[in-house]
């Protein structure tokens, strides 16, 4: 779980690292750049999720399957 909770974990600050500039309208860009790259891997860690929670279904479908099955 606490793996999982770290790498989940995205910097939303892309003007942190450098000086803001003096153009209000490309201080605006920069966030704008900031958002929909976190925004992407968001996506993308949540498609990681999605298919590790896939794979948790079968397994736990599959061995109750298997349990149920008389030996």
């Amino acid at each position: 779980m606490f793996l999982v909770e770290s790498e989940s974990r995205i910097a939303g600050s892309r003007l942190g690292r450098c000086l803001a500039p003096v153009i209000p309208e490309l201080e605006q860009l920069g966030w704008n750049v900031a958002f929909i790259e976190a925004a992407q891997k968001s996506g993308a860690l949540n498609c990681t999720a999605a298919i590790l929670t896939a794979i948790a279904v079968v397994l736990t479908t599959s061995s109750t399957i298997v349990g149920l099955l008389p030996l």
